[in-house]
């Protein structure tokens, strides 16, 4: 079941930013020119040699989370490769990731599938391995 919503994830506005393949758990990224099967990790590995720096919101456009609505605190939302954010949010984008796994770890990201498990956890554990 996480692997068809996470595949609808990916597969937005006929962008096909990843495809996630549901036999064997490998990712396809259709707009390269050597449309290979990867796994994450080495699918971001190589963006990053090949200086393609890789953002969340690529990764999983529909991504939705915020903060407490009872606090002045950010709201963030990923869609197609960029965040909007609210005009007087003053918070760097790599603090909001931060957020994003505090609040993932402690069950408290809200995205739009309405799925909260071990994937999206896996795939923000990776983004912080590979962009420190």
């Amino acid at each position: 079941m996480a692997d068809l919503i996470i595949s609808g994830i990916i597969e937005h506005n006929h962008r096909f930013l990843m495809a996630h393949s549901l036999l064997d758990g490998s990712w396809h990224f259709p707009q390269t020119r050597k449309h290979r099967e990867e796994s994450l990790e080495d699918a971001m590995n190589r963006c990053i040699h090949e200086k393609t720096r890789i953002s969340l919101a690529r990764i999983f456009p529909w991504i939705y989370f915020r903060r407490d609505s009872t606090t002045t605190l950010p709201h963030y939302a990923f869609f197609s490769g960029y965040a909007e954010r609210c005009a007087s949010v003053k918070d760097t984008q790599e603090q909001a990731y931060e957020w994003v796994i505090q609040s993932t770890v402690k069950d408290k990201l809200h995205v739009n599938t309405g799925y909260k498990g071990p994937i999206l956890l896996e795939a923000f554990e990776t983004y912080l391995r590979l962009f420190p």
